[in-house]
């Protein structure tokens, strides 16, 4: 693969599609790239830029979602209290439940 490719791609990236980031492309011409926002529509948008100007050099685009240490810390905290409350409900549970006689 090129070093050129990694330069045009990377320079038309930053240059035409604001908010789109080239993280890097593989051995099988597959392009990876992220975006500064959640809107599905620009980013489909910027993708269909991108395989127009280079679709017989590249084999498809992947979007890179990057997360922040404060988004997963907060996502194991919300599993830690979930499992905290099915364990307390499942210790309220008798071990047998034979019914009444």
């Amino acid at each position: 693969m090129s070093d050129l490719i990694h330069k045009r791609l990377g320079e038309f990236i930053q240059q035409e599609l604001m908010g789109c980031n080239f993280v890097g492309i593989g051995d099988n011409k597959e392009v990876f790239v992220s975006f500064e926002h959640e809107d599905l529509e620009l980013e489909k948008a910027a993708k269909k830029k991108i395989k127009d100007q280079f679709e017989n050099e590249i084999a498809g685009i992947t979007t890179v979602v990057q997360t922040s240490i404060n988004e997963l810390q907060q996502l194991i905290d919300n599993l830690n209290k979930a499992l905290a409350e099915v364990e307390a409900k499942e210790k309220d549970k008798p071990l047998l439940d034979i019914g009444s006689f």
